[in-house]
């Protein structure tokens, strides 16, 4: 009950905050709101609090943390602020906070519901665009397949007398074949929340159909409490290696002929959870130190990825449109290129970290043809990472893009979303000159699960 209370508290603090974004209050709000958070944490800090507090407390802390700042970051993504859509945000944020606290596979089940119909409204909510109702479309009637998926294995399990409570089971221990088909039946539905391999097909047309804040929503608040879930129930490991795999390689390979930034990230995500499944398959508290730190730095590019496109002067659809760019914005075009040098793992921006934590962490524990594999899809996509960065620099405007530029009007840029790329940027660049304070930060905040 102390954890329900906890979230609709949180909830009730979230939604106090949005009721006065967009005033001419909202920055000063929002710095009081850090200045006092910057405070609290001080404070503690003298009694030897940041060690005490991560040891002690639950593992989830820090995975809401970041839901928090990822929620808050996808919020400033938004222009107009109207009730509905605020509503149906926080409805999402909501379901991920309990979702997280949550240890009954039924209640689970209820809150995917929640999460899943309101970004499947949000998806939606574009009237105008056919692309937005068919991604709409194709989430609802994908996502009701895996949500009845996920029932059924429960049902299954409680239909042979297995208990509910996610603390006293463990899905690793499938022995008959009732309690095995609801295993994969749960993990079916999971794995397709996460957009990973084979029940990733929805991610690029999804992407491609939603708005930016939207994309932004869906590639980070719903897949940090699902994979919350996976740490949770301990699930096969076997079963998790593969899907790993599979994820690597599928998002590499997909991501090499797409021309559309959506689409591409899109792809790029699916790699990228490749990559902290296979941190959660090793189950040591190393390998999931080190997906913490992946899961960090990943919300992180997200969160610039589509703050670069939606603060450019055009908002770029497709990759050959960020042609040129270093001549028009050459701020905008460094970003760019620091974005995409970190995604592709290239030292010494932050994704060389995430992804060199994770596969050295493989190889520690003798997971040598995954590890492999996670390098070897890295190469591969460092590649076509620095094809984009080509475009960038070297890449010379066709007369359609250069009247294109000439004649769409500017877009104007948030002061919010322009501060959130500011320390998104910063982390990429300057995370590699002392990196210990996140590292042990990852690392006390999984100590409860060993």
């Amino acid at each position: 009950m102390e954890i329900v209370q906890y979230e609709i508290i949180l909830s009730l603090l979230i939604l106090s905050l949005l009721l006065i974004a967009g005033t001419k209050w909202s920055r000063w709000t929002f710095f009081s709101f850090l200045i006092i958070t910057m405070i609290f944490i001080g404070q503690y800090q003298q009694q030897d609090w940041h060690l005490y507090w991560w040891i002690n407390q639950d593992w989830r802390w820090f995975l809401k943390g970041l839901l928090i700042v990822s929620g808050l970051a996808t919020w400033s993504f938004i222009d107009s602020k109207d009730i509905h859509q605020t509503l149906l945000w926080l409805l999402t944020l909501t379901a991920s906070f309990l979702l997280i606290a949550c240890e009954h596979l039924l209640a689970i089940y209820l809150i995917l519901e929640l999460q899943t119909f309101s970004l499947f409204v949000l998806i939606a909510r574009n009237r105008n665009s056919m692309l937005s109702t068919e991604a709409g479309l194709k989430y609802f009637i994908l996502g009701a397949i895996s949500s009845a998926l996920f029932l059924l294995g429960v049902s299954l399990r409680y239909g042979v007398g297995i208990t509910l409570q996610l603390n006293h089971q463990n899905l690793l221990l499938a022995g008959g074949l009732t309690e095995t088909l609801s295993t994969g039946l749960i993990l079916m539905a999971l794995l397709f929340k996460l957009t990973a391999v084979p029940f990733h097909m929805w991610a690029p047309d999804v992407y491609e159909g939603a708005t930016v804040p939207i994309v932004v929503l869906i590639a980070t608040v719903p897949k940090i409490s699902v994979l919350s879930l996976f740490i949770h129930i301990n699930v096969n490991h076997d079963i998790i290696l593969w899907t790993a795999s599979l994820s690597m390689i599928i998002g590499t390979l997909g991501a090499i002929n797409q021309t559309k930034l959506k689409r591409f990230v899109a792809y790029s995500g699916i790699s990228h959870m490749g990559f902290l499944l296979f941190g959660i398959a090793l189950y040591q508290q190393i390998g999931l130190t080190a997906t913490y730190l992946y899961l960090l730095i990943y919300v992180v590019m997200v969160v610039i990825t589509f703050g670069l496109i939606w603060i450019s002067p055009r908002r770029p659809q497709l990759l050959v449109e960020t042609s040129a760019l270093i001549r028009w914005n050459p701020i905008l075009g460094l970003s760019w290129a620091v974005l995409f040098l970190s995604l592709a793992g290239i030292p010494p921006l932050a994704g060389f970290i995430s992804k060199w934590m994770v596969l050295w962490m493989g190889l520690q524990l003798q997971y040598y043809l995954l590890a492999i594999i996670g390098i070897v899809c890295s190469m591969v996509a460092g590649a076509y990472y620095l094809r984009v960065v080509k475009f960038l620099y070297f890449q010379k405007n066709t007369s359609y893009l250069i009247w294109e530029q000439i004649l769409e009007p500017e877009n104007k840029s948030s002061f919010n979303l322009s501060l959130w790329l500011g320390i998104g940027l910063f982390l990429l660049t300057a995370l590699i000159i002392h990196p210990t304070p996140l590292v042990l930060l990852c690392h006390w905040s999984t100590l409860s699960l060993f």
